[in-house]
């Protein structure tokens, strides 16, 4: 899935029972204006840099078989973990066109006992090094400090993450924040950070019958407020409102409209050759 800014791949970790949404933004650069805090900056540092993703699991699902498929019309991806005895879970995922927003439709079905909605933001590595081969075998490695940092919480049924690459070193740095709000009568979650750089909602399930919960997913910079009275402000707290507030139901709209009119406006032609 993507919209031109951000991008999401769905996927499994099937020795955690987990599925997972890989997150990346164009927005998280680490070079040219962003970063002048060395000489070898711009070719020690990849020109864009991870964020991290949101991930849906359960310990009932450990070595469920994995299926995914995206319907090409619409945009939208579904992927499941299904196992032997009916336990199962389904998730649908929409991403906004006109946003950084995704909504998520989950479905627990079966004895699945307990679930848990969790976002994280990739680590930050002491050091980004590059080498470079040299005549003669006398190559020369290019290093780089990050001295951004990574934060995370919770409270209610919404949980956010945060990540910022680079600090004073930058003039001009970037901070993102992912954020995820979760509706639904069928579980009682407790949200809360699980680690520096991660933040997760986990609760039992009622019944052994089906549960469906509704995903509200934001991602916003530092770099989307500028032009907001916020001015360039934390995205944490704009993230977290934003998951709160949104409706699943308006983001599919937006993103079924979106693609009707470009189908609408889209043509193919085949030459004599191509037809064969």
């Amino acid at each position: 899935l993507g919209n031109g800014d951000l991008g999401a791949s769905l996927g499994a970790s099937i020795e955690r029972g987990a599925l997972t949404l890989a997150l990346g933004l164009n927005q998280l650069v680490a070079i040219r204006d962003y970063n002048r805090s060395g000489v070898w900056a711009d070719e020690v540092f990849p020109r864009r840099m991870a964020l991290g993703a949101v991930e849906i699991a359960s310990p009932a699902l450990v070595g469920c078989g994995f299926a995914a498929t995206q319907e090409l019309a619409t945009a939208e991806v579904r992927a499941s973990l299904s196992c032997q005895g009916g336990r199962a879970l389904d998730v649908s995922a929409t991403l906004s066109p006109d946003e950084n927003a995704m909504a998520l439709r989950v479905v627990a079905s079966g004895d699945v006992g307990s679930l848990s909605v969790s976002v994280a933001v990739t680590p930050l590595p002491a050091q980004l090094c590059r080498s470079t081969p040299g005549a003669g075998g006398n190559g020369t490695t290019k290093c780089e400090s990050l001295d951004g940092t990574v934060r995370a919480g919770g409270s209610g049924r919404t949980v956010w993450a945060q990540r910022q690459p680079l600090g004073l070193k930058s003039p001009q740095p970037i901070s993102v924040a992912v954020a995820a709000s979760v509706a639904g009568d069928g579980a009682a979650l407790g949200c809360s950070a699980t680690s520096e750089r991660s933040a997760a909602c986990t609760g039992a399930l009622s019944g052994g019958g089906s549960t469906a919960l509704d995903v509200a997913v934001a991602v916003v910079s530092n770099w989307d407020l500028c032009s907001t009275s916020a001015g360039c402000a934390d995205p944490q707290h704009a993230a977290a409102n934003r998951s709160q507030q949104m409706g699943l139901g308006a983001i599919e709209a937006a993103n079924r409209g979106f693609w009707g009119e470009l189908w609408s406006r889209s043509w193919a032609a085949l030459t004599a050759e191509m037809r064969g």
